[in-house]
């Protein structure tokens, strides 16, 4: 496998580098710049090779931008209600960046990582480090992170690590979108399959409160695949609350991929994690011009710390791991 690394630019003098692994027919590329995924090459069924991740152009664009473009989020994924939580008897106030509400919080995304690799035939590692301090946008204590990318051909693993010296919260993901398509035409013809059984549904200000089974709400029923597009044309409530799908899947544990994505150019991207949910969002409040031309596979635990397993203690070590396979 290839490895490069060139200058992607500078914020405030700190030098932004990108990292570019190619292999065959198969490419990668993130920036320290919020461990974020900037291009992931793939082999179509007519042996084209696209860019399946939607990216920006410059470093400059995605410190501008505000739609978590291929990023890792944390402290805490997707909404925390009314900017506020209460751990051990003591309540934590957060940005309101959501409305009156906490969305993707602690700027993991706006951060410059210090990244190291370690290379070889079948693999390349890039491991990217950074400190939180104590208080940081509200959240108490000081926490260590790693975002580490393992690279080999036609997959890529993600691990996210943390470490604090006082309790706290974590609950980190990926937010990249995709689009197998290669091109930026809308994902409606996609077709998905997630083995979920329930999801949490979304309160006015996309809050998620309780759990319902898909077969209450058909539209949410995944476990056999079906177009993207059909579900988004539905009249559920639900995707008129949220303008498409952006949701919590309380995923089931299986030897088979939970996730499986597929495009009739012949890509397909099969996803297995160690998280407990994934929050399937339809790109809603992408530009007009890019509205729905991307989707994230968000897997992390429950939003809105739901699940009290985001939890993180001194001494313990919070560690997700997720696999993105592609094939053609």
């Amino acid at each position: 496998m290839d490895y490069q690394s060139d200058l992607y630019g500078t914020i405030d003098g700190v030098p932004v580098r990108r990292h570019r692994v190619m292999a065959d027919s198969f490419a990668f590329s993130c920036i320290d710049y919020g461990c974020t995924i900037t291009e992931i090459g793939v082999l179509d069924s007519a042996g084209n090779v696209n860019n399946v991740v939607l990216a920006l152009d410059t470093l400059e664009d995605y410190m501008s931008h505000d739609y978590y473009l291929g990023c890792v989020v944390g402290r805490s994924a997707g909404r925390i209600e009314q900017a506020q939580f209460t751990l051990d008897g003591q309540t934590f106030y957060l940005p309101a960046n959501d409305g009156a509400h906490h969305l993707h919080g602690d700027d993991f995304h706006k951060a410059v990582w210090a990244p190291s690799v370690e290379q070889s035939d079948e693999c390349v590692t890039i491991r990217f480090e950074q400190v939180f301090p104590d208080g940081h946008h509200g959240y108490p204590g000081q926490v260590n992170v790693a975002v580490t990318y393992m690279i080999r051909p036609g997959a890529v693993t993600i691990r996210h690590e943390a470490t604090t010296d006082a309790t706290t919260v974590m609950n980190m993901t990926n937010h990249t979108y995709f689009n197998l398509s290669g091109t930026a035409a809308p994902i409606h013809d996609h077709t998905l399959r997630v083995a979920s059984d329930a999801f949490y549904a979304l309160d006015e200000a996309l809050i998620p409160h309780h759990v319902q089974r898909v077969t209450d709400s058909p539209v949410f029923d995944f476990r056999q695949s079906k177009r993207i597009g059909d579900g988004l044309a539905s009249d559920d409530e639900q995707l008129h609350i949220a303008g498409g799908f952006d949701h919590p899947f309380r995923l089931l544990r299986t030897d088979d991929p939970q996730i499986q994505l597929r495009h009739s150019c012949g890509r397909t991207l099969s996803v297995q994690t160690t998280d407990s949910c994934v929050v399937f969002y339809s790109g809603n409040m992408l530009p007009d011009d890019q509205k729905q031309t991307g989707l994230c596979l968000e897997t992390q635990k429950a939003p809105n710390l739901i699940d009290r397993e985001v939890v993180l203690r001194p001494g313990e070590t919070y560690r997700t791991e997720t696999t993105w396979t592609f094939t053609s």
